[in-house]
């Protein structure tokens, strides 16, 4: 029997089962298609299951519309996975916008800071390794040309673990530079909420660094805002030294190339360095609205300078396997899924409390219910009332991007035999999109009975 015949068949078994009320599956023998009546209160359930997983898709779609109208953002592109299987995907609006060319699940689009729990997991993966000491001065992994950061003239002792929490005093994006990319030294930003990235000079530099050691240069002659362990300050800079540290701790291994490694190990085929000159297939353009609310392109911009920070462009199925991983990690899953790290590494150092932002900028979302903002290793932690991990999730702010990741972990019980949990990946092809942490969280409340609407 020809392909062709078969599916005729098929429908038209399937047009009587349908005007019969009934519900069916397919039985095949020897290439051929034979529809199933099902028994009466299983053909039930199943319409039942497919009636709100419909709902929910709508659901989704409605909220992504509103989002993307509210921002007024050229495409917003998001998945979802429950239970590690793809539950939504769908891309709205245009990846490049001069050319009709339509946003779908594969565009690829910056990550901006979502690239520093990236830039985590090689660091934990080598303390797993036995190759790198986290709480050993980093002095020990960098090159002896560069000098000890000072604070109030006087040398300090910076760990790899300050470096990922953000306690290490390394200061953050100035307002100005010059013609040489040096940031004007009197210009220091102290609050997470006294500035936007955007508003800072050095979010545009536009000069290629061809090693990481070059990067350094940036920001080695300016003193640390605080001692370190002694304060928190979100810095992106803060990752340009950690990916030295990585470098040294590898042997000498170049950062892009322990990137890179990464994203092939985690089959993250769709991911790459945010380099301008490399053809990447699906990449997206990326807009801002000027002063008068206009959509225009955005400047030229070159990050090699913040691979570990801000360097990385990817998708959202590539974002979701990323989640996915973790969540296997953590629950330290046998379903057979190839984990990165140990459920200890997941459970002790990655998604545990490393420091304590006073100012973060979400806590107020999620201090309305009760719970606990932190930071772990390069990932926002949401701890509830009896200190259960609830959320893990991290933003990320590009020239003319913004993103999220945002992942609903199991209980830590969770049966091991398959993985549990919520995976939430947002891309946006727009600079300063507001609320998309609130955005990303309702769309997992839709997938999760105990979320509730905010």
């Amino acid at each position: 029997m020809t392909k062709t015949r078969r599916l005729l068949m098929t429908a038209a078994a399937t047009s009587c089962l349908v005007a019969a009320g009934g519900c069916y599956h397919y039985y095949v023998n020897g290439g051929n298609v034979f529809p199933v009546l099902m028994a009466a209160e299983t053909a039930a359930s199943v319409n039942s299951e497919i009636s709100d997983e419909t709902e929910r898709r709508r659901k989704c779609s409605q909220l992504v519309k509103q989002f993307k109208e509210k921002n007024g953002a050229p495409c917003v592109v998001v998945a979802v996975t429950k239970d590690s299987n793809l539950v939504y995907s769908k891309g709205f609006g245009y990846a490049d916008v001069e050319n009709c060319v339509r946003a779908h699940p594969h565009t690829v689009i910056r990550i901006a800071s979502i690239s520093k729990p990236i830039t985590c997991l090689i660091a934990a993966k080598l303390w797993e390794e036995g190759k790198l000491d986290v709480d050993k001065p980093i002095s020990a992994y960098l090159p002896p040309d560069v000098p000890a950061l000072k604070y109030k003239g006087k040398p300090t002792v910076i760990t790899t673990r300050q470096l990922m929490a953000h306690t290490s005093g390394i200061r953050h994006y100035k307002e100005t530079i010059d013609e040489n990319c040096q940031a004007n030294s009197n210009e220091h930003l102290h609050s997470e909420k006294s500035y936007k990235d955007s508003s800072c000079g050095e979010f545009y530099i536009n000069r290629t660094f061809r090693t990481t050691r070059d990067a350094l240069s940036l920001f080695l002659n300016d003193e640390l805002l605080f001692e370190p362990g002694k304060g928190y300050l979100y810095s992106t800079f803060g990752y340009t030294m950690l990916s030295a540290v990585l470098e040294k701790a590898s042997k000498d291994t170049p950062f892009p190339k322990l990137l890179t490694e990464l994203f092939r190990r985690m089959d993250m085929n769709e991911t790459y360095l945010d380099v301008n000159d490399a053809i990447v297939p699906y990449r997206a353009k990326y807009y801002l609205r000027d002063a008068n609310k206009r959509l225009v392109n955005v400047p030229y911009v070159d990050v090699s300078y913040k691979y570990g920070g801000g360097g990385i462009l990817s998708n959202v199925y590539d974002l979701c396997k990323l989640g996915n991983n973790l969540i296997a990690s953590y629950q330290d899953c046998n379903d057979g899924t190839r984990k990165l790290l140990k459920a200890s590494t997941m459970r002790n150092q990655v998604w545990a409390t490393q420091s304590n932002p006073e100012r973060c900028p979400h806590r107020d979302l999620f201090f309305d219910q009760d719970f606990d903002v932190t930071y772990g290793l390069g990932w926002n932690l949401c701890f509830d009332k009896k200190k259960e991990l609830r959320y893990v999730y991290h933003t990320g702010g590009a020239v003319g991007a913004t993103s999220c990741l945002l992942i609903v972990p199991p209980e830590k019980d969770a049966p091991k035999e398959t993985a549990s949990g919520i995976v939430v990946a947002v891309l946006c092809n727009a600079q300063d999109v507001g609320d998309i942490v609130k955005f990303s969280y309702n769309i997992a409340r839709i997938y999760d009975d105990n979320v509730t609407e905010i």
